[in-house]
């Protein structure tokens, strides 16, 4: 038995959580989108600390560093790229959170797979 045969559940276990967490997370966002014609929103959560903020960030960035990617295009593409007001209506409407939900669930769900079987 191989070192990387040895390692199989601990890969396998992960990719199982993410592929549920897609799947819940999709069937949950289109039944939403679903239910009334329009997305219902829920009343916004209490705003935290401001400290609380780059605190965060630092702790995605050391997960993932993609995550300062992620984070800073939009800011400094602003609306030339697509980013801003004009991307958040898009994502929000009636047809973008449907199509979000869907791009999100194969996101995670590619994630699981690679993350089970590395090539």
């Amino acid at each position: 038995m191989s070192a990387l045969d040895a390692l199989a559940p601990l890969r396998r276990t992960p990719a199982v959580v993410l592929a549920a967490s897609a799947v819940r997370g999709a069937v949950a966002a289109l039944r939403r989108c679903r239910g009334s014609g329009t997305p219902v929103r829920a009343a916004p959560p209490a705003p935290g600390p401001a400290r609380a903020i780059p605190l965060g960030l630092l702790g995605l960035t050391l997960l993932d560093p993609a995550t300062v990617v992620c984070f800073a295009a939009p800011v400094l593409g602003g609306a030339g790229a697509g980013g801003g007001a004009p991307l958040g209506r898009a994502l929000t409407g009636r047809w973008g959170r449907p199509v979000a939900a869907r791009v999100c669930g194969a996101v995670i769900t590619a994630s699981a797979v690679r993350t089970a079987w590395p090539s």
